[in-house]
Formats: C-alpha cells, structure tokens, sequence
C-alpha cells in the first residue's frame, strides 16, 4: 500500500509541465525552461526503480540571443532494493 502510495504521489506531482508561452516577434528575452518527468525502469539486479529526471535550460547572464541554451539534468531514483542513485550532468554555453 505505501508502494502504491508513493507511486501514485510520484506520477502526480511529476505529471504537470510548465507551459511555455510563444514569445513575440519584438521580444528577444529568453525564458527559462523546466522540464520535470518521472522515470520507471526494470532490471533483475535492481527490481523495480523509480525515479525523478528534471531538465532545465537557461542562458547565463550577459549572453546575446544567438547564444546556445545551457542545460542542467537532475536524475534522483530509488530502488526496490534500497539501490540509490542520483545524477547531475551539465553544459555552460558563455
């Protein structure tokens, strides 16, 4: 029951997206973006793991409209047997 529990809260609060608003042809400010996902995988080794993927992409300070986006991903994932994990990966574009 406490599976289903957590399960079912994990789809839930993972299940909404930021909407994106399209931006004018006279606006040239970037809007940060977020992008949360949940994530369900199976291994023998591991069982069942669940887990949170998080995409965020902005621009640093001081950067033109012409600069790339940078980009930072978050993966935190829990197994059923008690294997954690938790990953943050990274591009800066100045």
């Amino acid at each position: 029951m406490r599976l289903y529990i957590a399960v079912s809260s994990l789809i839930l609060l993972m299940s909404w997206q930021l909407i994106a608003f399209s931006q004018d042809a006279t606006d040239t400010t970037y809007k940060n973006n977020l992008l949360p996902s949940p994530s369900f995988t199976y291994a023998p080794e591991t069982d069942l793991v669940l887990g949170v993927f998080a995409l965020y992409q902005f621009k640093t300070p001081k950067s033109d409209y012409a600069t790339r986006p940078s980009n930072a991903i978050l993966y935190l994932a829990s197994s059923l047997k008690k294997q954690r994990t938790a990953r943050l990966e990274y591009t800066l574009f100045l």
